[in-house]
């Protein structure tokens, strides 16, 4: 009987995978985002990458390797339309499950692997952001390879034990490429290298190829680092200049801790009541023993978790940095513990099975509820209001307000994106909240004659513009989060 059962729970699991490799490719026609327009104009074919480095990337606040990537796929593939673009994310995407499932380190048993597998696959994020033109596909790819990469030297080096070199190598390359793809995954890459460095140093064992690791990914990151660390003090990002600075954001924190359990809170009570109750079936065995099954590995990633946690707190003290999807980089460490953990009890609960796959089965409902609202509604109004200026106001200049974190450089490409790339309207674009103000004035003169209009427009940016400049907004218009506007005398 459990035999059958346990087949079932591998047949619903795999289903629910297989609904997540399907939804992943929902959304590849939407309209891009603001942030995919920067990955856009940033990885313009036509243009020399060192020239984008110098003037977009080097400026903007993520290291520039899915950058680099995407521009030599734009060199083949066309460029433009919205699915060509995502392309490379979604297949980064399914080679993160692929890799999910046939790196799974052994030792750790069938089930173990089966939950991390379903944990990846169906998380919503790993979903939205695997048809989503950022690095997030990457990184989660690189960090997965990372965190098996590093659970095995760790298991080797706690139990006193040499590795292979090519284990190292590519432990090593791994973590620099991570580093390369995003922030947060360079702050994990230094801590999985640290945390390796002081396990090699206590057990005497490895201590060599773990300070060579640490000194490779240091050196191999500091040509990005020192340039780019530079570039964010020139444009006072830790003084409050960045888009997320506002009081009302702190309310992200417990949004992005709920999402390490879950991806909202219905689904973090199903899944916190299941990791109550496998705790309390294991407590008996625990009291006796004081140990669990692959407790030590559990701390490490759990601690690596924490520690991250803890460095970005600190860090937006000054600048706010509780972005959920920016935690991507820590999915695996997060669900690779929470597997270890589970799988004990799951491998023979029956109970344990079914609120498993309820819970897989609330994140596909809470993708689909999502995505329809995505594809359906105006709430990404790009492609549509360069489709309004097309169509009804082409014999107009085109200004932008954009109060966002972007590189001021980028900002005219970026907005101007839909009707230059696509619709080939060759249409100057003038973005005004970065001009000075005399150049400000001058532009203002032709105000009359202009389609202005404000992305992620709040009232907040409009009060902010509007003290600013000392001249008063109208609202004339709104497409989803993007307003149409009049500027006063």
């Amino acid at each position: 009987m459990k035999k059958t059962w346990h087949k079932v729970f591998t047949v619903c699991v795999f289903v629910c995978v297989a609904v997540s490799l399907y939804m992943r490719g929902l959304l590849l026609h939407m309209p891009f985002e603001y942030d995919e327009l920067f990955t856009a104009v940033s990885t313009d074919p036509f243009l020399p990458f060192s020239w984008l480095y110098t003037h977009y990337l080097l400026v903007d606040v993520h290291p520039p390797l899915y950058n680099l990537l995407l521009w030599n796929w734009n060199q083949i593939f066309p460029y433009g339309p919205e699915i060509w673009l995502r392309l490379p994310s979604l297949l980064m995407g399914v080679a993160a499950l692929v890799l999910a499932w046939a790196d799974f380190p052994k030792c750790f048993g069938k089930t173990a692997r089966i939950l991390f597998f379903a944990f990846i696959a169906c998380h919503l994020h790993a979903i939205a952001y695997a048809q989503h033109a950022r690095a997030y596909a990457l990184v989660l790819l690189l960090a997965i390879a990372c965190t098996f990469s590093f659970i095995k030297l760790f298991r080797r080096t706690a139990k006193g034990l040499g590795a292979p070199a090519k284990q190292w190598i590519s432990f090593s390359v791994l973590s620099l490429f991570l580093c390369w793809s995003h922030y947060f995954g360079s702050l994990l890459a230094f801590l999985l290298n640290g945390f390796l460095l002081t396990k090699a140093l206590r057990t005497k064992t490895n201590r060599k190829q773990a300070l060579l690791s640490s000194v490779f990914v240091l050196l191999g990151f500091l040509p990005w680092l020192i340039p780019n660390i530079a570039a964010q003090l020139s444009l006072s990002r830790f003084s409050g200049n960045w888009w997320a600075n506002e009081v009302g954001q702190w309310i992200l924190v417990p949004s992005t801790l709920i999402y390490f359990l879950s991806t909202n809170w219905m689904g973090s009570i199903l899944l916190g009541l299941l990791i109550l109750w496998v705790g309390i079936k294991i407590w008996p065995a625990f009291r006796k023993t004081k140990c669990l099954p692959y407790g030590r590995e559990m701390e490490v990633l759990a601690t690596v978790y924490l520690v991250a946690v803890a460095v970005i707190t600190l860090i937006s003290l000054k600048t706010f940095l509780f972005m959920p999807r920016y935690f991507i980089a820590y999915l695996p460490c997060a669900y690779l513990a929470l597997s270890l953990f589970l799988a004990p009890v799951l491998r023979k609960s029956v109970v344990g099975k079914i609120l498993f796959v309820l819970f897989l089965l609330l994140n596909l409902i809470l993708f689909w509820i999502g995505h329809r609202e995505l594809r359906f509604t105006p709430k990404i109004p790009t492609r549509i209001v360069a489709q309004l200026y097309k169509d009804f106001h082409p014999q107009k200049e085109m200004f932008v307000i954009a109060v966002e974190g972007f590189p001021t450089q980028a900002m005219p490409a970026m907005y101007g994106f839909y009707l230059n790339r696509v619709f080939l309207t060759n249409t100057p674009v003038t973005e005004l909240f970065s001009l000075d103000p005399e150049t400000l004035n001058e532009v203002l003169k032709r105000k009359e004659k202009a389609f202005i209009w404000m992305p992620n427009c709040t009232q907040e940016k409009l009060l902010k513009v509007s003290q600013k400049w000392g001249r008063s907004l109208g609202i004339y218009g709104k497409i989803g989060n993007t307003c149409v506007l009049k500027i006063g005398d």
